[in-house]
């Protein structure tokens, strides 16, 4: 796991917090599992692809392979937001991105393992989706909402149908 503080520049950050929240509303869908609404997730929205895509030099930098984008999710997460622990699969690497927290002074954390990482917006985790699985226990205080950006990609020789 590697944490990038400025993985997004401010001026892009504020575009896509403006954006997104927009974005919710018109092709988000609800999350939810035993515990209740967790937020909501959009996947592959079109500016995100975009962003995936500027990140696929730093991608293949950091994990020294030829990548290719597979998918990106974006995650608003409310007061029962929880990530359960679960991997991504061998195959696969991603970005993690914290894109807003509306009470910045209370970050939520995120695990790797037994590691518990405090990213705030704009500052970003790089994970191998072999490792063990990331996960966030009990959500954002009540009334705060966390948007989180996951770009994924694969080897360019992995086989996408698999």
């Amino acid at each position: 796991m590697v944490r990038i503080e400025k993985l997004i520049p401010d001026d892009l950050l504020k575009s896509l917090r403006i954006y997104l929240k927009a974005a919710a509303g018109n092709h988000g869908r609800f999350l939810s599992d035993r515990r209740g609404p967790g937020g909501l997730v959009i996947r592959n929205d079109p500016i995100m692809v975009m962003v995936h895509q500027d990140l696929l030099p730093i991608a293949e930098m950091i994990f020294r392979i030829p990548l290719r984008r597979s998918y990106c999710l974006t995650w608003i997460y409310g007061e029962k937001g929880v990530l359960p622990e679960h991997t991504d699969g061998s195959h696969t690497f991603g970005f993690e991105v914290c894109i807003d927290n509306t009470a910045p002074e209370k970050p939520w954390k995120r695990y790797v393992g037994n590691e518990g990482y405090l990213l705030g917006p704009g500052e970003g985790m790089v994970h191998d989706g072999g490792e063990s699985g990331p996960r966030r226990q009990a959500g954002p205080e009540p009334g705060q909402e966390i948007t989180i950006a996951g770009f994924y990609f694969v080897d360019k020789n992995f086989n996408l149908s698999q």
